[in-house]
């Protein structure tokens, strides 16, 4: 099991002046490629258990998960009972685990926090959290828009690249709308994932393909399946194909993502330069890896939620 602590998962600083943790303008934009950077945020707490156990644990802010989650050899360990209440969840994969049931567990926040808050955290199995916070949760003790200072964030190196997308959908989704080059589109904020992504199917659709690599040669079987994917698209689709490119680059953007349950799966490109446009009209140039079977047609990083405050300066678009 796997203890939330600062330095153990990479990040991908794509959106953010590091230093000074505000948006960069779009002429500083760095592309999108794994550094040797991680940003980790996370939420210092204690958690009693109905017979009185109390654990200090760090726990995950993840607006992508629609409830609290807590591992299954945690909930264990401290001998909790599960209420026999099991769930299909799906992954930002697109597949589904199942969970056993709920727990029941006081959560205290460190900061400041005089009382305990009763939840049922759902039993994940295989997770490599011990424990999440989800969406309705974070919103209700208003975390995302008064009490910022409980999620901690702090700068480390890492050589590690692979990167995490935590999105765990049950019945309660969010979405967040804007417009990606013009055209309206609703994404999932996710603070649990460290990139920003958009599926396959939706990179297809309104962007130009492009195959690169450092050689300067492609896989011919990779340039006849985008042959094949351009040829199905509609004529309206290919005249509102828009700049920039999804650029399919077999030596730069292939990147390692992992799911909350441990499951991995590969990027297969990169969108690089779309202009996302806020309701208030303020817009930010912002780069996507394009990943096959994406769940959702695109997914907001953490660097994107709380660089740009969405819960707090852009509520209205949720």
């Amino acid at each position: 099991m796997t203890s939330i602590r600062p330095g153990k998962y990479p990040f991908i600083c794509c959106y953010q002046d590091i230093q000074t943790n505000t948006p960069r303008p779009s002429s500083q934009r760095a592309p999108p490629r794994a550094r040797n950077v991680i940003v980790e945020r996370w939420v210092d707490g204690e958690i009693t258990t109905p017979n009185g156990t109390t654990m200090k644990i760090n726990a995950i802010p993840d607006t992508g998960a629609s409830e609290c989650f807590i591992s299954a050899s945690l909930a264990g360990s401290l001998g909790l009972s599960v209420d026999d209440n099991p769930e299909h969840i799906r992954l930002a994969s697109g597949s589904y685990i199942t969970t056993p049931g709920t727990v029941d567990v006081s959560w205290k926040f460190d900061l400041a926090d005089q009382s305990g808050r009763w939840i049922k955290a759902r039993v994940l199995p295989y997770s490599r959290y011990d424990f999440i916070l989800g969406r309705p949760f974070l919103e209700d003790t208003q975390t995302l828009v008064y009490h910022k200072e409980r999620i901690q964030t702090t700068i480390v190196e890492s050589s590690k690249t692979t990167v995490r997308l935590n999105s765990l959908h049950g019945l309660r989704k969010q979405y967040f709308w804007g417009r990606l080059n013009g055209e309206k589109v609703r994404a999932l904020p996710d603070s649990g994932s460290e990139i920003m992504v958009m599926s396959l199917d939706y990179a297809e659709k309104y962007y130009t393909i492009h195959v690169s690599s450092k050689t300067g040669h492609s896989s011919s079987s990779t340039a006849t399946e985008i042959a094949r994917s351009l040829h199905r698209r509609s004529p309206r689709d290919r005249e509102m194909s828009m700049e920039p490119n999804f650029i399919i680059d077999k030596d730069d953007y292939n990147t390692s993502v992992v799911f909350a349950d441990g499951s991995t799966a590969v990027t297969v490109g990169v969108v690089r330069g779309v202009t996302w446009k806020f309701r208030d009209g303020t817009s930010q140039t912002c780069d996507f890896y394009v990943l096959r079977g994406l769940l959702d047609l695109v997914v907001l990083s953490a660097d994107f939620i709380f660089g740009f405050d969405i819960y707090n300066r852009h509520h209205r678009n949720l």
